[in-house]
């Protein structure tokens, strides 16, 4: 077989492959997407990052407390609208905690800081599906987005990403009981 010829049914088995994994129920997503996040009821832009493995959220006035022996986590979701700053408070049981590496510094003296995040399960409704996902809670004010949606969120949604594209979803999920 020519080296032509291989690179074509090379070429075509890919494509199909492809093409496969489309109709096999995966959804198209943008860079960014609005999401419904519950409890709260709480509509936000989200980034799909796909250099991110895990979600995360803006949140203020993190506190720890115990509740029926259990571990459980307070806190303020910032929601930015007309020019105000409204904070939904939340409380949810503690899942476990996530732990993000950064690195800091110039190039030549990298050091390599680890953050010790609450992590809590909530709803989120992104497109016609809700899920309940893993969220580290965290204060990200300095960031373009509230929230970021890394690969596991993007996976358990069966999504691929294409960062030519926003807002290719509009929430519209039925109401969950709990929210």
């Amino acid at each position: 077989m020519s080296v032509k010829i291989g690179f074509k049914l090379c070429l075509s088995v890919m494509l199909f492959n492809i093409c496969s994994a489309f109709a096999a129920n995966t959804t198209l997503f943008g860079n960014s997407e609005s999401v419904i996040l519950s409890p709260g009821n709480i509509t936000l832009e989200a980034k799909l990052d796909t250099g991110a493995e895990s979600a995360s959220l803006d949140a203020t006035q993190i506190e720890e407390f115990e509740k029926d022996d259990q571990k459980w986590v307070s806190f303020k979701v910032p929601l930015r609208q007309a020019g105000k700053v409204v904070l939904i408070p939340i409380e949810l049981p503690l899942e476990k905690y996530t732990y993000i590496k950064s690195r800091t510094g110039e190039m030549g003296d990298q050091k390599l800081t680890t953050f010790k995040r609450p992590t809590v399960k909530m709803f989120v409704c992104l497109g016609s599906e809700e899920k309940q996902v893993l969220v580290n809670l965290a204060n990200r004010s300095h960031f373009t987005y509230s929230m970021i949606l890394g690969r596991t969120t993007i996976m358990q949604f069966n999504g691929v990403v294409d960062p030519k594209l926003r807002n290719t979803q509009k929430p519209n999920c039925e109401k969950n009981a709990e929210s």
